[in-house]
């Protein structure tokens, strides 16, 4: 008796039917491939065969295709029996774990705990997902979280504390008789100290980085970003105390100056770019510095003495060199930003308008300095930009 027709040992086809895994086998309807049935049954055996696996062929199944061969549990494994594979699968209740089983539906799904095609996801991958969700939830806390914060709010209070401590300075007698240029005095004192901190910085950190007179909008340096941070605490203080002490109507444009200078500094707080913008601005801080000591003088009444005269000169000169100079450098460098909607065209329109707030400070400057018969009128007297 040949092999195929005695049933001792399995069929070529059986074997590699056996030898590929379990979930990857083919989705036939027969045990068997459709050559090997082809060529083993008559002509009147293929209505015997059935279209689906686990249909019985009838009582002349087995002898008709002479494939009766024994099964693995010790029987004959007839055409029609079920693989064991798969009744293994069944008996385990594996719903879906092939795609050979008539009616195979996917499990259904658990958003963010299984995969494509029901299987469970692994603790790891479960965790990322979970942590991707809380990163997006506190991405709208980002602002109140920020770590430029707590830098902001130490700058802000060193400035407060500084100005508590020069209260208690002796104020010139000149000074002292009027409330008013007792309030002046101490704001300028805290002025003066900012602007001599402030601009001997910004001129270390672009010898220490010349890429942020170039690269203003990528470069970056640590210590321009804490002397932005700096500065902007100063501006926060200077905002507040000129509120608190009613002098926002005297004050105004002092206001709307540091409110674009907060804007277009916060710009590289919390967006980490165009640190050395912000650096380049604040080099008008060494001008301030003359500027400041010259309003101090005025306020004193000490336009006669010939300190006061030298440092008009030298606060001329210095007005030109790190306020106009850097300010015209920057307006024709953020001129590439018009017409777009990015950052860069905000901080331009913050730009032009300082250019224009520059602009009319340096005609007063000009009208007090050098044509004092321009006295101002009796209703500018207690503004403060006109000393």
């Amino acid at each position: 008796m040949r092999p195929s027709e005695g049933g001792g040992a399995p069929s070529a086809v059986g074997r590699r039917q056996r030898g590929v895994p379990r979930g990857r086998r083919r989705p036939q309807y027969s045990s068997f491939s459709p050559e090997v049935r082809g060529s083993q049954a008559g002509p009147g055996d293929p209505g015997k065969l059935r279209s689906r696996p686990g249909c019985s062929l009838g009582a002349g199944g087995a002898g008709a295709s002479g494939r009766g061969g024994a099964g693995r549990g010790g029987g004959d494994r007839g055409r029609g029996q079920r693989p064991a594979g798969r009744a293994r699968e069944e008996r385990r209740g594996l719903e879906g774990s092939t795609k050979s089983v008539r009616g195979w539906r996917p499990a259904a799904r658990r958003p963010g705990w299984t995969g494509p095609r029901g299987s469970p996801i692994p603790g790891a991958v479960r965790r990322g997902r979970l942590e991707g969700r809380q990163t997006a939830g506190r991405a709208s806390m980002l602002p109140l979280l920020h770590p430029a914060l707590p830098l902001l709010l130490s700058a802000t209070l060193t400035f407060r504390g500084l100005r508590r401590a020069l209260c208690c300075l002796p104020l010139p007698a000149h000074v002292r008789a009027d409330p008013l240029r007792t309030w002046r005095w101490h704001n300028l004192l805290v002025s003066f100290a900012h602007s001599i901190v402030s601009g001997i910085w910004a001129l270390l950190c672009i010898w220490q980085t010349p890429e942020l007179l170039v690269e203003i909008e990528k470069a970056w340096s640590l210590s321009g970003y804490l002397l932005v941070c700096f500065s902007a605490g100063y501006f926060i203080h200077d905002t507040v105390d000129i509120v608190i002490s009613h002098q926002a109507r005297a004050s105004w444009e002092y206001l709307v100056h540091h409110v674009m200078a907060m804007g277009a500094f916060f710009s590289g707080i919390f967006w980490s770019s165009f640190v050395g913008g912000g650096v380049l601005t604040l080099l008008v801080e060494v001008s301030n510095i003359f500027l400041t000591f010259r309003m101090m003088m005025k306020i004193n009444n000490a336009q006669h003495l010939l300190l006061y005269r030298v440092n008009k000169y030298v606060n001329l000169v210095m007005y030109f060199l790190f306020r106009l100079a850097p300010q015209a450098y920057l307006t024709h460098y953020f001129l590439r930003y018009l017409g777009q909607r990015t950052l860069g065209t905000f901080l331009l329109g913050i730009l032009l308008m300082l250019d224009i707030m520059i602009l009319i400070y340096f005609s007063r400057l000009l009208r007090s300095d050098f044509c004092p018969q321009r006295v101002p009128s009796q209703q500018h007297k207690d503004k403060f930009l006109t000393e």
